[in-house]
């Protein structure tokens, strides 16, 4: 090949050292990001003393707050002004929004299930990043969740709270389900070997 020209497949060019660098840069910014499709909502379900995983089909958006500490007031009788210290964390809703699926195959059955839990049981709730494609597995005795290290993983314990449909001129019906969040969100990063 001629020098300074950079070889597919390799990390860097073979010609001046400034040509190098913005290859590395290139494969550095590449890797910066984790895209959003692919991205996958699981719900352990628990049927009777039955544990699974049940994927959330067609969701289109998944949205966290950031978490805010609760406030403890400790003005008195003596204090020039409000007076507090921070307590527990309190993690918010999940905002998950999925496309309907009236008919009747596998994916729309997967949403009817979640969909019709009962408002206020708490639930593991787990997010799958697109870094991966493996579904997490559970142990059907213990509910024991196993997650891939092939894959980025959210995971926390959480309540449903009911769903909205909403029905909006030129667009498809959504489902807006919110999950009171309770606990910490658990972040696992894939393996990087």
């Amino acid at each position: 090949h001629r020098a300074g020209f950079f070889v597919p497949g390799s990390s860097y060019s073979t010609g001046p050292p400034l040509r190098g660098l913005f290859c590395f840069l290139l494969e550095a910014i590449q890797m910066a990001g984790v895209k959003t499709q692919k991205t996958k909502l699981y719900w352990r379900r628990l049927n009777g003393a039955t544990y699974s995983i049940v994927p959330v089909p067609e969701g289109t958006q998944l949205t966290t707050a950031p978490g805010s500490p609760q406030k403890i007031d400790t003005t008195s009788l003596d204090s020039d002004a409000v007076e507090s210290l921070a307590g527990l964390t309190d993690n918010g809703t999940l905002q998950f929004q999925l496309n309907l699926l009236p008919w009747d195959d596998g994916d729309a059955d997967d949403q009817t299930l979640f969909l019709a839990q009962a408002n206020g049981d708490v639930s593991k709730y787990i997010i799958g990043l697109s870094d991966g494609t493996a579904p997490p597995t559970v142990d059907s005795g213990s509910g024991v969740v196993t997650y891939p290290t092939t894959r980025s993983w959210r995971h926390f314990d959480g309540s449903f709270v009911g769903a909205t449909e909403t029905y909006n001129g030129r667009d498809a019906v959504r489902i807006s389900a919110p999950i009171e969040i309770t606990g910490a969100i658990t972040k696992v990063a894939r393996s990087t070997s």
